[in-house]
């Protein structure tokens, strides 16, 4: 069975279309990812999609908890919500990345801004990279029990 994957109009995380062999690759429970580095090899954009067994309520609340941040987000030491709105819109979250011995570690502060259940917004606001912005994207497929997470990020 194919999954209708194609991008919805207008969605900015969803700024490429899955191939057919992508399809294949996403419904084979694998992760599609499109890296791209400028000239100077500095500064780079990450496009990814990923097929969750589980509705983006679910999906969403999950990767909304810091708690459970070191599942998705590889070599993460620390997350830690420094500010939150009372209303539950954005959080201020501080993230620590420890790649090991090859690398210092990598500090940064966020702003995450939430759509529940649809979209996480991110944008840097202190810490080790001159820029590192993006946004995650919650598509409900097969009826609405599975999720395809987009994601689209800009590092510098």
């Amino acid at each position: 069975m194919t999954l209708a994957l194609g991008i919805t109009a207008g969605a900015p995380a969803a700024d490429f279309m899955l191939t057919p062999a992508e399809t294949v690759k996403v419904e084979a429970r694998g992760v599609v990812m499109r890296p791209t580095l400028d000239a100077s090899q500095r500064r780079g954009t990450v496009r990814a999609a990923v097929l969750i067994d589980a509705p983006p309520v679910v999906a969403f609340e999950m990767m909304t908890r810091c708690s459970e941040a070191v599942i998705y987000v590889p070599h993460l030491r620390v997350c830690r919500v420094r500010e939150r709105a009372a209303d539950g819109t954005w959080e201020i979250i501080e993230h620590e990345i420890d790649f090991g011995w090859y690398a210092p570690r990598v500090k940064w502060t966020f702003r995450a801004e939430f759509s529940p259940d649809y979209t996480i917004a991110f944008r840097q606001v202190s810490g080790d990279f001159k820029t590192n912005e993006g946004r995650w994207e919650f598509e409900p497929v097969a009826n609405g029990t599975r999720t395809l997470l987009r994601y689209h990020a800009t590092i510098d």
